[in-house]
């Protein structure tokens, strides 16, 4: 089991972990900027407006199909000694693995309204998630003991 399974396990470190993860997506769906912005807010709007709280159930869902994947490369950038700059050099393989999961996610899911406002969003997805990828050795740095 990997440091990030261990600390998910904690039944106190997950509530944490789960509400800063959610308070950094939010962060970063604000802070878009332009009409790719306009998109992703009014699709994350419409998303909040589905499920009141969804942004940290779905965190709270998605970080066991997530850990997998991150896990392995919290490892490798730990040992560069320099977690935010491998993070930084390898922001494509890192958003491109997270959405593997997601597309993973959807292909399996039955909500005919999430799933029309996923593959609407989708298209612009890589380059939202690689806008948050350098923000993930913060969040792990902060709950990883």
């Amino acid at each position: 089991m990997g440091v990030l399974n261990r600390t998910l396990a904690d039944p106190k470190k997950r509530p944490v972990v789960v509400a800063d993860a959610a308070r950094i997506v939010e962060e970063q769906v604000a802070a878009t900027r332009g009409l790719r912005g306009m998109g992703l807010k009014a699709g994350f709007k419409a998303f909040q407006k589905i499920r009141p709280g969804i942004v940290p159930l779905a965190v709270d869902r998605l970080l066991p199909h997530f850990i997998p994947v991150i896990d392995p490369m919290w490892d490798e950038a730990s040992a560069s000694g320099d977690p935010d700059a491998w993070f930084r050099a390898n922001d494509g393989k890192v958003a491109d693995a997270l959405l593997g999961v997601t597309d993973g996610l959807a292909d399996r899911a039955e909500n005919k309204l999430m799933l029309r406002i996923y593959h609407g969003l989708r298209p612009q997805a890589r380059d939202h998630v690689l806008a948050g990828v350098p923000r993930i050795p913060e969040l792990i740095g902060r709950h990883v003991s």
